[in-house]
């Protein structure tokens, strides 16, 4: 997928949880700047991957599950026929009225996720991908876990739909048979290990060690193991999840001619230009660190000028 404008410039945009790669390389089509310029769509596991994913061949199905609040909520999902199951746990980000977003870590949970592996399971699935950029994993997985078959004995007797605040009053924790699990590829949006993760509290601390034992080849210090606030290292010790770069997935999927290498601009997050960085050895300074959700009017035109610029140089 070689840029095919005449002037061989080329764009990349990769999405986030508000906005996909989609909508904001067409957004930046709108502009002047960009005509005649390949935008290209790279999905890293944000809102949108599933359209991006699509097969003619893969069943799409829709399940009801519990949202992060825990109330429930149709939901989307894939089926191939080779036995895969593709899954954006996006959509369990709605919106509850009357809840500010720095209280969503302390109440949310992950238990939709664990329902939807266990429909992807009953179907017959044997893999499945799990996009989830933007979730909050505060959870720490315990509410997927719960939800998939694990046995959390909770001190105060709740915890059907297990959230980040339970944690502390989780007391022992039994894995759901393994053989009955299938394998899971989560696309993570950090490469950081749970070590290193900024405001870690001692609830999620304490759970990391219950489920430690159950895979001692991941530990706190594992690369990737801090996605989504540590939902990564709950996967990777329970379910044996292989904790996938979710923009190196995205690359391998949307641009395997190496696109990128010869793009005169690419955009992303600062994770996510590491990543190019690394896959591509380098891009020269040819890079705009996005950190906005979404693509709009006023950064548009900074990203224009950006673009512009190079160009010229």
């Amino acid at each position: 997928m070689m840029p095919s404008s005449t002037n061989g410039a080329a764009v990349i945009t990769t999405g986030s949880a508000a906005q996909t790669a989609a909508e904001q390389a067409a957004r930046l089509h709108r502009l002047p700047a960009f005509a005649g310029v390949d935008v290209i769509a790279v999905t890293a596991g944000t809102n949108g991957f599933l359209t991006a994913l699509a097969n003619p061949t893969d069943r799409w199905l829709s399940s009801e599950v519990a949202d992060v609040f825990g109330r429930p909520v149709q939901v989307s999902w894939l089926l191939r026929t080779e036995g895969t199951a593709v899954i954006d746990a996006t959509q369990l980000l709605t919106a509850l009225p009357g809840t500010a977003d720095r209280n969503l870590s302390a109440v949310a949970t992950s238990y939709g996720l664990g329902q939807l592996l266990q429909r992807a399971r009953s179907l017959g699935a044997h893999t499945v991908i799990v996009g989830a950029a933007g979730f909050p994993g505060a959870d720490a997985a315990s509410g997927a876990l719960n939800a998939a078959g694990a046995k959390l004995a909770v001190a105060n007797g709740s915890g059907l739909k297990v959230g980040a605040n339970e944690l502390a009053h989780i007391l022992t924790f039994t894995p759901a048979e393994p053989k009955a699990q299938p394998h899971v590829i989560l696309l993570c949006d950090t490469d950081q290990p749970l070590a290193q993760i900024a405001g870690i509290d001692d609830a999620r601390r304490l759970f990391a060690a219950l489920v430690n034992p159950y895979n001692p080849n991941v530990t706190p210090e594992s690369p990737r193991t801090g996605a989504y606030d540590g939902l990564a290292f709950g996967f990777a010790c329970a379910f044996n999840a292989t904790l996938v770069d979710a923009t190196g997935f995205g690359v391998q999927l949307h641009d395997p001619e190496s696109s990128v290498r010869h793009a005169q601009l690419v955009i992303g997050g600062p994770e996510q230009i590491a990543t190019f960085s690394r896959v591509y050895d380098t891009l020269d300074g040819r890079t705009i660190t996005f950190t906005a959700d979404v693509i709009g009017p006023e950064n548009a035109r900074e990203i224009a000028a950006t673009f512009a610029t190079l160009r010229k140089g």
